[in-house]
């Protein structure tokens, strides 16, 4: 037998097994991409979530270096008014004019004054 174009065609039994190969490519390929399909949402899906983790964690640290940027700022003004009291008493120590003899000197702590 010949096909319309002239070129012999290949007997009905002989198509079958090859159709079915096909078919069974074409299966393939549709549960492939249904499992690729269904991968990639999964994995968008994950993504959105660590995004929305990232985004409250770096909030949650945005807090935290906030107060802690309010408690270096308390502890410097802290510092700095004793620094000024420590000041002030050592200029009124200076000026009451303690003696030198009692085995004090400039490094001596206010408490051994």
């Amino acid at each position: 037998m010949t096909s319309a174009g002239g070129a012999p065609e290949e007997p009905p039994a002989a198509k079958a097994p090859e159709a079915r190969r096909e078919m069974a490519e074409d299966e393939a390929a549709l549960v492939t991409k249904g499992f690729l399909t269904s991968l990639f949402e999964s994995l968008c899906s994950d993504l959105q979530e660590l995004r929305k983790d990232i985004s409250h964690e770096v909030k949650e640290l945005r807090v935290e270096l906030t107060s802690l940027g309010e408690r270096i700022t308390q502890v410097e003004d802290g510092e700095a008014a004793c620094g000024e009291e420590v000041s002030v008493l050592q200029q009124q120590q200076g000026a009451a004019g303690s003696p030198s003899d009692d085995g004090g000197g400039p490094g001596e702590s206010l408490t051994q004054a």
